[in-house]
């Protein structure tokens, strides 16, 4: 299974967007990668990715809500820990368990829920309200 950015998961504001894609492009790395039985090896580099991903684009989101004062923000900083916590269980699994192929599959799961569930929907909802607003 591949994933390709495409302009129905856009949220209109490019900072975000350019974000966005970022993850499609590594969860599409990490799909290619388990298909052909190398899931494990880049594991660890996916894990720091998405680590500092977090990091990042939460920052830049809760930027945005801040500064135009965005009413689903409490709901929004949630499933941004949620994310934050899965990613930190995730991390524990590969230092106590390594690079296994089990890990592998079980980031590329999370990660297509967490592009289906938050990005498609969630992200959606912030992204009609800035376009009104940027």
């Amino acid at each position: 299974m591949t994933f390709e950015w495409d302009d129905s998961l856009s949220v209109g504001v490019e900072e975000i967007d350019r974000q966005h894609r970022e993850l499609i492009r590594r969860l599409d790395l990490l799909a290619e990668a388990v298909m052909s039985g190398r899931g494990k090896d880049r594991i660890k580099i996916l894990i720091d990715f998405m680590e500092s991903y977090a990091e990042e684009h939460f920052a830049t989101e809760e930027r945005y809500m801040e500064m135009y004062s965005y009413p689903g923000t409490d709901h929004h900083r949630r499933e941004h820990a949620r994310f934050w916590t899965a990613v930190m269980k995730l991390r524990d699994m590969l230092e106590s368990e390594g690079e296994t192929d089990y890990l592998a599959v079980s980031v590329e799961r999370f990660l297509m829920d967490w592009l289906i569930l938050h990005i498609k929907n969630t992200d959606m909802e912030f992204g009609r309200f800035l376009r009104d607003k940027v």
